[in-house]
This record gives structure tokens, sequence and C-alpha cells, in this order.
């Protein structure tokens, strides 16, 4: 008897989640930009260079990711108080 490798997540042997995975890749399209200048204090930019020191992260794309956090959280505490409004 022999054992199929499964992909935990979603329970699947692995050759069909590959093939799966396969059929459902589309290259991705780069994100517009714009350029904007914020000032930060120089210690958050000391603690962001050493947080990402080693890291395969930039500057910009650690300010990105935070920013799209403390923005996600937003609109979820936002929902969560709209529930608790509704009768």
């Amino acid at each position: 008897m022999h054992s199929v490798m499964r992909v935990k997540k979603y329970n699947l042997p692995y050759n069909i989640m590959a093939r799966c995975m396969m059929r459902e890749f589309r290259i991705p399209k780069q994100p517009i930009s714009a350029t904007k200048s914020v000032r930060f204090p120089v210690e958050m930019i000391d603690e962001v260079e050493e947080a990402i020191r080693g890291q395969d992260c930039t500057f910009s794309a650690f300010v990105v990711s935070a920013v799209r956090w403390a923005l996600d959280n937003l609109k979820e505490q936002e929902e969560e108080k709209n529930k608790g409004e509704q009768p």
C-alpha cells in the first residue's frame, strides 16, 4: 500500500492539487502605483530598517504591507461596529 502525499489545507492528493493550481495560475499584473513623499520619524526608519535587515523586503514593500494591514483592520472594525448597530 502506498501513501498519497496530501496538501493539508485542501486535503487533496498533491498531484490533483498541482493540476488544479496550474489551471488557475495567471500572470500577475503590475499594480498602478504613484510616488508619495512621506516623512517618518528617524527612530521609526531605524526600526523598520532593523526589522527588514536580512529579509527579502524593501522599505517601500514593508510600508505598503503595513498600510494595507492597517486599512484592512479599519475596514473590519467598521464592519463589526455596523453589525452591532443593526437591529
